[in-house]
């Protein structure tokens, strides 16, 4: 669904980037290797385990070029105060296309640290602040212990309209 949905040059987030295996397919999908978004085009990756951090960044440069690397931002911090790392000149220009979310815990980490409904749900309306007119959400549940996502179906995908 997201290749069929992003382009080169898009701006795209990963509100929970984890272990950076879905940050890595964003930049793969909206800046390509070639340069030929002439500068255009970002990826925003967030996590709130500074583990994640580490490996969604080490991930990234050794897999991106120079160039693309240069249209990456990966932060440590809570998805649900995702419009803070967000450049401001998105909201005078290019909006955001997908952000995606994927719940649960950090493969190979501490399981007691978990995404929560509550963050999850402040997250999604931060998300659809910055979404363009036919911006995608993502949603995932891989790693998602029995009722820790009650309010929230496992898997979908939302268009916003």
């Amino acid at each position: 669904m997201w290749r069929s949905h992003l382009r080169a040059g898009d701006v795209v987030v990963d509100a929970t980037c984890g272990n950076g295996h879905d940050t890595l397919e964003l930049a793969r999908l909206v800046l390509p290797a070639d340069g030929s978004t002439g500068g255009k085009g970002l990826v925003v990756g967030v996590d709130i385990q500074e583990p994640a951090v580490a490996n969604t960044r080490q991930r990234l440069q050794a897999q991106l070029s120079e160039e693309q690397l240069q249209l990456t931002r990966v932060y440590q911090g809570c998805h649900s105060d995702l419009e803070q790392y967000l450049p401001q000149e998105l909201f005078a220009g290019q909006r955001v296309r997908m952000v995606c979310f994927n719940l649960g815990y950090l493969p190979g980490s501490d399981k007691s640290i978990i995404t929560t409904h509550r963050t999850t749900l402040e997250a999604l309306k931060s998300a659809l602040a910055c979404l363009d007119i036919d911006g995608l959400i993502s949603i995932m549940g891989e790693c998602l212990p029995r009722r820790s996502h009650a309010v929230l179906p496992i898997l979908f995908a939302c268009r916003i309209l």
